[in-house]
């Protein structure tokens, strides 16, 4: 059987699909191809969507043909280069969509100019997807992607593929759905799902590599708080040089308080290693549990004067000699939506031509708002004492922990070493411990050295809770290292608890619930009780040769 068109050679049954170009008075394109329920809408996306032209071809026709076949007619009157440059390239694509739908499919995802059209063919793969899996998808996935659709703006849509929002958009589904059920049945714990996919941007100076993160967690309590931010925090705790691309976000809002789901794109120069993106994988999932803000009701409570006062006395009692550095007392009165509030006592001599306590309070970086000033009497009848009660501001924004709890510790470092630069050696009377803890703390941070700032919020966790709580600042640095390791290592192994011998010391670490009979002949040298990912760890540092039982 033979296809015949006036003026081209004739097209045969046996090359379907086939495809010919003819310049001799306009541009005709002839395409003959079996007639499938997807060719005729590739072939006018194909025609009637071009790059360089607005308006539709002149003389168009599709025609049944003999055999089950189709005959495409496009005519344009005129045969300019740039039109024939055109469909000289686009030849064997014809011929390649009109053989597979499959590649119709990636051939359109290239070809669409058009927003909307882009979006349709989002929604094919939408159906196809709940056609094929209906166990899976149900239709309202159709009312997700069309939340998903307003959300977006039309760049993002421009620079991604139609598969890849696809999938993105099934991800959410997915990751939904299953977040939901654990919840149903597990609803006391919390229950999260990451998924990650490499992707290439469509930009104007060529493809760039990306990382698509989609992630869902259910909310234990309310009044929580999940953005952007906090995921972007999660994942540069474990990647530090990733970065946020622009636009490139979706949170859903509209569905129930009891689900947190977002999705964005990282990227980091010279792209994702197969570990980066392995270890992304193993540890985004407990990092994202740390990252849950929980907005709190402020705190009311009344300063206490005759506190004040007797700190105020004690202070003045503590300068005994002309040397004696000047003292201080910081006190946390209360907090706002946007900053700290402490009360500074500080009591120093007033010696032979220093200014006095409210010139340089005045003068000094800290602003603060002077309360009262009082005498104190004099030292050896020579050098009067003389006391400041004043209340200093912090931002929040600098003291918050990754899980956005309020760094108290931080604050009152803050506050001491802008007291320092104006006064020189001050002794903060009430944080002698505290200086002791935080030195100790520096010295296991520099001990474990890229670790600490791996797991950073881990490693301050662990060391507040050793006990007791002297030895947190005795002990060997080098041994709280080990014993850190070892909780690393239990947290992603499968036992019920792990063992290690160090010489001279034994260390032990696991799930309290495995350890709660756990004895032994002697006290520990240090003990470990640790609530982190939702689940207690128990653990103790021993010397080697204390009998110790754990009973299975």
């Amino acid at each position: 059987m033979k296809v015949a068109m006036k003026d081209a050679r004739p097209l045969h049954e046996k090359e379907v699909p086939c495809a010919k170009l003819e310049t001799e008075r306009g541009l005709t394109l002839t395409l003959l191809s079996e007639d499938r329920p997807y060719i005729r809408k590739f072939i006018l996306s194909m025609v009637t969507t071009l790059p360089f032209r607005d308006t539709p071809p002149p003389s168009f026709s599709l025609e049944p043909a003999p055999g089950g076949l189709l005959l495409t007619t496009v005519h344009f009157s005129e045969c300019t280069p740039q039109l024939k440059g055109y469909f000289e390239r686009m030849l064997h694509e014809f011929e390649l969509g009109a053989l597979s739908p499959y590649h119709a499919a990636r051939i359109l995802e290239m070809k669409v100019f058009s927003m909307d059209e882009k979006r349709e063919l989002i929604q094919d793969r939408i159906l196809k997807a709940i056609h094929r899996f209906p166990t899976l998808f149900d239709y309202d996935l159709f009312s997700e992607m069309q939340q998903f659709f307003l959300a977006q703006s039309d760049q993002y849509f421009r620079t991604r593929k139609v598969r890849e929002i696809a999938q993105t958009l099934v991800s959410l589904y997915v990751v939904r759905k299953k977040i939901e059920t654990l919840s149903e049945k597990k609803p006391k714990l919390r229950h999260v799902e990451v998924k990650l996919f490499r992707r290439h941007l469509s930009l104007p100076f060529g493809e760039e590599r990306v990382l698509s993160v989609v992630v869902g967690m259910n909310a234990l309590r309310q009044h929580e708080v999940f953005k952007r931010s906090h995921l972007i925090k999660a994942i540069q705790n474990i990647l530090p040089e990733a970065t946020f691309v622009s636009g490139s976000d979706y949170q859903e809002k509209e569905k129930s308080e009891g689900l947190h789901l977002l999705s964005l794109d990282i990227e980091k120069e010279g792209g994702f290693t197969q570990e980066e993106v392995a270890d992304l994988k193993r540890w985004l999932p407990r990092a994202l549990k740390g990252k849950v803000e929980h907005l709190q009701r402020s705190l009311f409570m009344p300063r206490n004067e005759e506190e004040i006062l007797k700190h105020v006395l004690t202070l003045g009692k503590e300068l005994r000699f002309a040397k004696d550095a000047p003292q201080v007392i910081l006190s946390f009165e209360r907090q706002t939506d946007a900053k700290l509030i402490f009360t500074v006592i500080l009591a120093r001599l007033l010696l032979p031509k220093m200014p006095s306590l409210e010139e340089v309070l005045l003068a000094s970086p800290l602003r603060p708002t002077i309360d009262r000033i009082k005498q104190l009497g004099v030292l050896r009848k020579k050098y009067p004492k003389e006391a400041a009660v004043f209340k200093v501001e912090l931002p929040l924004g600098s003291l918050l922990r990754e899980d956005h709890s309020i760094d108290l510790y931080k604050a009152r470092q803050a506050i001491l070493s802008q007291l320092r630069a104006v006064f020189g050696p001050v002794r903060d009377y009430n944080g002698g411990m505290i200086s002791k803890q935080n030195e100790a703390f520096r010295h296991l941070e520099k001990a474990l050295g890229p670790v600490s700032q791996t797991h950073h919020y881990l490693l301050e966790q662990f060391f507040h809770s050793l006990y007791p709580l002297e030895k947190r600042s005795l002990l060997n640095p080098h041994l709280l290292k080990e014993f850190f390791l070892l909780l690393l290592e239990a947290l992603q192994s499968q036992k019920s608890f792990i063992e290690k011998e160090v010489h001279p010391h034994l260390f032990v670490v696991g799930e309290s619930r495995y350890l709660q009979a756990l004895k032994e002949a002697s006290p520990p040298l240090l003990t470990l009780d640790l609530e982190y990912d939702e689940k207690k760890f128990t653990g103790l540092v021993s010397r080697q040769g204390d009998r110790i039982k754990i009973d299975d």
